[in-house]
C-alpha cells in the first residue's frame, strides 16, 4: 500500500510538472510570435500602402513590382545571415537582432523622399523578416514538448496572420488622412521594439538544443525541465547523446549536401519541399496584389474591405489547423491544402474570364486563403524544423528560406507583368495548374512527424 501510494504521488508529480511545463511553453511562444505579427503586418498594410505609393509617386509597373518583390528577395540574406547568427551566438541573440532590424526599418520606409529610398528600406526590413523566419521557427521547435509542438510552432502562422489582418484593418483605417501610407507603414516598428525589451530579459531560456551543442549540457536539461518536466527532460539528453556524432555542420557542408549519404539527402528534400511548394502556389501573389486586382472593378474601399475578410479567415483557418494539426498529422494537411489553392486558383481564373462581380474574385481570394492557411501556412517553417536533424536545423532552415523566397520574389516581380501580359484570368489558371503538381510533390517526398521527438524523426530517413 505504502509504494502504491508513492508511486502515485510521484505521478501526479510529474503530471503536475508537466502541465506547468506547457503552460510555460505556450507563454513563451507567444511572446517569441509577436515578431511574427509585425512581419505579418508589414505584408497586410503593403497590400494597401503600395496603392497609395503609386498614387503619390506615379509609380509604373515595374518599379511597383519591384517595391514589392525587394522585400522577400532581401529575406534571403537575412535568413542566411540569421541561420549565421542562430549558430554562432544562440537562438536568444539572434532574434534580438532581427527585431533591432524591424524596429528601423519601418520608421525609414515612412521616411522615404522617393522610390529608390523606398525600395532601399524595404530590402532591410526584408533582412530583419529573415533573420525572425529563421530563428523564430528553429527556437520553438527547439523548447516546445513532443506532443504540442506542432501546435506550438504552428503559433508563428497565427500570429502572422494576425499581424496581416491588422495591416489590412489599418490600410483601411488611415486611408485618406494626410501622408497615410507613411503612417501605415510606421507602425510596423511597435511590437518588435516591445519584443526587444522582452529578450534582453536574463529570465529568458536560450535553446537546450543549442546549449548542448556548445558542450552545455547541464544548462541544456535544466531549460528543458521548464518546458517537459524533468523526467522528460532527462530523456531527450539521452536522445541528444545519441543524436550527438555531428557537431553543427558549417555552410560549406550544406552545399555539399548533393554528395551526402541517401538518409541526409531525402531529410533535406523533405525539410526543403514545404517552404518551396507554399512559394509556388502563389500566396505571396494573392497577399501583395489581391487590392490591386479588385481596385478597378470594387474601388478602393471595397477592395481594402475584402481584404480585411480575407484576413479574417486566414486568421480563422490557421486556428483551425493548429486544433487539429497534433491530431490529424502534417502531410494530409499539406495535401489537402495544395488541392484547395488549386481549385481557389481556377474559380478566380474563371471569375476573372467572366467579368463577374467583384464578389466572386473577393471570395475566391478567400478560398485560396482559407486553404493556404490550413496546411502550406503554418507548417511551411514548422515541417523543416522538425525534420531537419539539431546539427542541420540552423543551415536547412536557411536554405529552405533562400530556396523558397528566391521563387517567392520571383513570383512578386514577374506577377503583375504576366498579368498585363497574359491577363488575370491564364495567370490564374497556370497557377492552379502548378499547385496540382505541387501537391503530388508533397505526395512522395513529405514524411509524417506527428507526435515523433526532434531526436526520433531522423529515423524515418533511415536506409
Amino acid at each position: 500500500g505504502y509504494g502504491a501510494t508513492e508511486c502515485s504521488k510521484q505521478l501526479d508529480e510529474d503530471a503536475a510538472e508537466l502541465d506547468r511545463g506547457r503552460r510555460h511553453a505556450v507563454l513563451f511562444t507567444c511572446f517569441i510570435c509577436l515578431l511574427s505579427i509585425a512581419e505579418g503586418y508589414d505584408i497586410g498594410v503593403l497590400n494597401g500602402a503600395i496603392v497609395r505609393v503609386q498614387d503619390e509617386f506615379d509609380a509604373s509597373a515595374m518599379a511597383l513590382s519591384a517595391i514589392v518583390a525587394i522585400t522577400p528577395a532581401a529575406v534571403i540574406p537575412g535568413s542566411l545571415l540569421g541561420s549565421e547568427l542562430a549558430d554562432t551566438v544562440g537562438r536568444r541573440l539572434a532574434l534580438l537582432g532581427s527585431c533591432l532590424v524591424l524596429t528601423i526599418g519601418p520608421i525609414c520606409m515612412a521616411l522615404s523622399p522617393n522610390i529608390v529610398i523606398l525600395m532601399v528600406t524595404r530590402g532591410v526590413v526584408g533582412m530583419g523578416i529573415g533573420m525572425g523566419i529563421v530563428v523564430t521557427s528553429m527556437y520553438i521547435s527547439e523548447v516546445a514538448p513532443a506532443d504540442i509542438r506542432g501546435g506550438l510552432a504552428s503559433f508563428m502562422a497565427v500570429f502572422l496572420n494576425v499581424g496581416i489582418l491588422l495591416g489590412y484593418m489599418m490600410n483601411m483605417a488611415l486611408l485618406g488622412i494626410k501622408d497615410d501610407w507613411r503612417w501605415m507603414l510606421a507602425l510596423g516598428a511597435a511590437l518588435p521594439s516591445v519584443l526587444i525589451l522582452f529578450l534582453l530579459s536574463p529570465q529568458i531560456d536560450e535553446s537546450p538544443r543549442w546549449l548542448y551543442a556548445h558542450g552545455r549540457a547541464a544548462e541544456a536539461e535544466q531549460v528543458l525541465a521548464r518546458f517537459s518536466g524533468s523526467l522528460q527532460a532527462q530523456k531527450d539528453i539521452a536522445a541528444m547523446r545519441e543524436d550527438s556524432k555531428e557537431t553543427l555542420i558549417p555552410w560549406s557542408r550544406m552545399l555539399q549536401a548533393y554528395s551526402d549519404k541517401a538518409p541526409v539527402q531525402r531529410m533535406l528534400l523533405a525539410g526543403l519541399c514545404v517552404p518551396t511548394v507554399a512559394m509556388l502556389c502563389g500566396y505571396l501573389a494573392v497577399a501583395y496584389y489581391s487590392s490591386s486586382l479588385m481596385k478597378e472593378s470594387a474601388g478602393e474601399r471595397n477592395a481594402f474591405a475584402a481584404t480585411i475578410v480575407m484576413g479574417c479567415v486566414k486568421v480563422l483557418f490557421v486556428l483551425i489547423a493548429v486544433s487539429i494539426m497534433d491530431k490529424s498529422g502534417r502531410r494530409p494537411l499539406l495535401i489537402a491544402s495544395c488541392a484547395i489553392t488549386g481549385v481557389a486558383c481556377a474559380w478566380v481564373a474563371l471569375a476573372f474570364y467572366n467579368r463577374t462581380h467583384w464578389m466572386y474574385h473577393a471570395f475566391g481570394f478567400s478560398l485560396f486563403m482559407a486553404g493556404f492557411e490550413i496546411g502550406l501556412g503554418p507548417l511551411m517553417f514548422v515541417y523543416p524544423a522538425e525534420v531537419l536533424a539539431t546539427a542541420w536545423r540552423a543551415k536547412g532552415i536557411g536554405a529552405a528560406v533562400v530556396i523558397s523566397r528566391i521563387i517567392g520574389s520571383s513570383s512578386l516581380f514577374l506577377f503583375p507583368l504576366v498579368v498585363k501580359a497574359i491577363g488575370a484570368g491564364n495567370t490564374f489558371w497556370v497557377q492552379s495548374l502548378t499547385n496540382i503538381a505541387a501537391g503530388c510533390i508533397v505526395w512522395f517526398l513529405v514524411f509524417e512527424t506527428k507526435g515523433l521527438s526532434l531526436e526520433g524523426v531522423s529515423e524515418l530517413f533511415a536506409d
